[in-house]
């Protein structure tokens, strides 16, 4: 693979977990009075671990490698581990009855395609 193409992946896999996540920010932010009645269980569960795991995530990408020579298991397990979170956070956050169900669930979900890819990533290597 050449730097242009090595360049895209890690800009799309930066901004398909971040935008959404900002944008669910944004409107939670926006709607303050919303938040303060939505249930514990089913919203802010959902986007503090989604967050958690996006930075957790970014993190990854940045610090150290996710793949390579410094691949371990442990590594494997982390990836494996916030894959299962996140795509948990998405069932978890459709279940209420939320104004931000959708959006929650959409951010979820790229949170989880973003792990899904590295880990499919580090199994290949």
């Amino acid at each position: 693979m050449n730097k242009t193409t090595v360049g895209i992946i890690f800009t799309v896999l930066i901004l398909l977990p971040a935008l959404p996540l900002l944008l669910t920010w944004r409107q939670i932010v926006s709607r303050r009075d919303a938040l303060a009645v939505s249930s514990a269980v089913t919203v802010k569960t959902p986007l503090l671990v989604t967050t958690g795991s996006c930075l957790l995530f970014l993190l990854t990408l940045f610090l150290e490698p996710a793949t390579g020579v410094r691949y371990s298991d442990a590594k494997f397990a982390m990836i494996v581990t916030a894959f299962g979170l996140s795509l948990s956070m998405a069932v978890l956050s459709l279940a209420g009855k939320s104004p931000f169900r959708r959006l929650l669930a959409i951010t979820a979900t790229a949170v989880s395609l973003a792990w899904f890819y590295l880990w499919a990533m580090s199994a290949v290597v």
